[in-house]
């Protein structure tokens, strides 16, 4: 059994400061833990912010660099390469010794070639074709007479002959035209 000595009024007096320390208490960890949590949301939300801003910084300079001159004529050149080379190709399907020519022409034709036509006359074969320079043209050339395939032997011979370039003229772009015409080593790739 205990037995109380405080008075009556004392008592009240000691809980209600028990309590009005615990509501205290509790007020300054549910603040601290308010502020810490709202600090912890600005701070993520800062850091998304720097990122996304970093991330648009990124696809600004990407976009850029797309829109550089250099990059357009680059990928002109690669898509002109392809069209021509894609037009020869569908042209040639049905003839499987002329398709085994043109498969190993490709392989001398430079980047920035651009295949306007062709014409097979009778073994003859006639190009009309653009480049960016004449130093470009004439390393095609020289390419070209001095390009070998692997015949049906496996040795290494010259498949190209007789290559004629009938000139050049610079055009409104100031780039090169030209025209010229081969003839392909018979016995090569066939008999």
């Amino acid at each position: 059994m205990k037995i109380n000595l405080i008075p009556q009024e004392k008592s009240t007096e000691i809980k209600e400061g028990k309590s009005n320390f615990l509501a205290t208490a509790a007020a300054i960890v549910l603040g601290i833990c308010g502020i810490v949590g709202a600090t912890s949301i600005i701070g993520i939300k800062n850091i998304k912010e720097k990122q996304l801003s970093d991330y648009n910084k990124s696809i600004m300079a990407v976009k850029t660099d797309l829109m550089k001159e250099d990059y357009k004529k680059t990928e002109q050149k690669i898509l002109t390469v392809e069209e021509g080379m894609a037009d020869i190709k569908t042209l040639n399907e049905a003839s499987y010794k002329w398709k085994k020519v043109f498969e190993e022409f490709e392989k001398t034709v430079p980047n920035e070639l651009r295949l306007v036509s062709y014409t097979n006359d009778k073994g003859v074969v006639n190009i009309t074709a653009g480049c960016d320079t004449v130093e470009s043209m004439n390393q095609f050339i020289t390419t070209l007479e001095a390009y070998q395939a692997n015949d049906l032997d496996g040795q290494k011979a010259n498949l190209f002959k007789n290559i004629k370039s009938t000139g050049y003229m610079v055009n409104q772009d100031n780039k090169i035209d030209f025209s010229l015409s081969f003839e392909v080593e018979g016995g090569v790739l066939w008999k």
